[in-house]
């Protein structure tokens, strides 16, 4: 990824079959990143928000049985405010387990980065651990079948 970004940084002008020479800024490079990012790592992509926000799943599974599954969720969130701070391109990484038997979900932890990595809010210890259920039709249930879809099924 840094061989890509040096590259797009000393040719920050870009060719295109003779039209005019199209410029890429430091800003379009930056708002790249997290994309390329998970071009480059593990990430399985399983929904999208109507508020443009991206759900993955990690490609492995931290531990799994005969009715549930553990696993890492990152939401990728195109601008996310907190403490009256707009963070750009910043996500969020929770370890989510699965009841495939009783289409139910729990949260064991989850923590918010900004898109360069740090950590904006640390690992919350006040998230829930209750089972709860999974909505119909909602991103969670999206994340849920693909889940299902690449571990289970």
């Amino acid at each position: 990824m840094k061989l890509l970004l040096i590259f797009l940084s000393l040719f920050s002008v870009i060719e295109t079959h003779g039209q005019k020479p199209v410029k890429i800024d430091k800003a379009t490079i930056d708002s790249l990143v997290p994309y390329i990012q998970l071009v480059k790592t593990p990430w399985i992509f399983a929904s999208k928000s109507v508020n443009h926000e991206e759900f993955y799943i990690r490609d492995s599974y931290v531990s799994k049985d005969e009715s549930e599954i553990k696993i890492w969720v990152k939401i990728l969130y195109p601008t996310w405010t907190f403490k009256k701070k707009v963070y750009k391109n910043a996500y969020k990484l929770i370890l989510c387990t699965f009841d495939y038997n009783n289409v139910k979900m729990k949260v064991t932890s989850e923590t918010n980065y900004t898109s360069k990595g740090k950590v904006i809010t640390p690992f919350d210890t006040t998230v829930a651990e209750e089972w709860s259920d999974i909505i119909a039709e909602s991103v969670f249930e999206a994340v849920y079948k693909k889940v299902l879809e690449v571990f289970v099924n």
